[in-house]
């Protein structure tokens, strides 16, 4: 014989303290499954001629003021230099690409 549903004592019988509810239902439930995702990738693009032309500047235009001028052209050798450090950054750029989807 099964305790009345409002019993707070144990079993008399056996100890124990679960409870057995018989009920009836009549209720119609809709499961929806959402999912959200996102893919994120990371990437460097390159410019080989443009960082090609970067470095002969960068390198080659203190060497060539020394040759032709001296000091005073290391000075704009060196300037020649910033300016390419400065189009550098256009010569390899960081990409990131998200794509996101789901329901």
């Amino acid at each position: 014989m099964p305790l009345p549903s409002l019993a707070v004592a144990c079993c008399p019988v056996c100890g124990n303290e679960d409870r057995d509810l018989i009920g009836v239902a009549d209720e119609s439930v809709q499961v929806v499954e959402a999912s959200r995702w996102t893919k994120i990738r990371t990437y460097w693009e390159r410019k080989p001629a443009l960082l090609l032309l970067i470095l002969t500047v960068a390198l080659g235009s203190p060497f060539l003021g020394l040759v032709l001028v001296g000091w005073p052209g290391v000075l704009v050798g060196l300037a020649f230099s910033l300016v390419s450090l400065l189009i550098g950054f256009f010569a390899v750029t960081r990409i990131r690409e998200i794509e996101r989807g789901g329901t």
